[in-house]
């Protein structure tokens, strides 16, 4: 499977923000880019986390074109592509339970729902 560990690094994102609150049902998206490839890895439209496999997740590139992946990816998929296009050193350093954990820290009593 291509990108297998972006792909699995995407499910635990989804997971550790549906743990913390911060995403409840098909909401929220996450994606990560794999700077030698150029490829992201993306969480594809209407799944809940809790079901979610890496092999659930899209591989697209910064023009959004599918290259591997049997679900449709994103509807936010312009947007993620977009910040990837203007910011080349958003990559693996950034992973998403990382960024997570510091945004919930910061923002998660303001943004839960009760």
């Amino acid at each position: 499977m291509l990108l297998q560990s972006l792909r699995e690094q995407v499910v635990e994102a989804g997971l550790e923000a549906n743990r913390q609150g911060i995403v409840h049902g098909t909401a929220g998206n996450f994606s990560i880019r794999d700077v030698a490839s150029g490829l992201i890895a993306i969480s594809p439209t209407g799944m809940p986390y809790g079901s979610m496999t890496a092999a659930d997740v899209v591989i697209v590139d910064t023009d959004c074109r599918i290259h591997d992946g049997h679900r449709k990816p994103s509807s936010e998929t312009p947007m993620h592509t977009m910040i990837m296009r203007a910011h080349p050193e958003i990559g693996p350093s950034f992973t998403p339970t990382r960024i997570i954990r510091r945004l919930s820290a910061r923002f998660a009593p303001t943004c839960r729902q009760s």
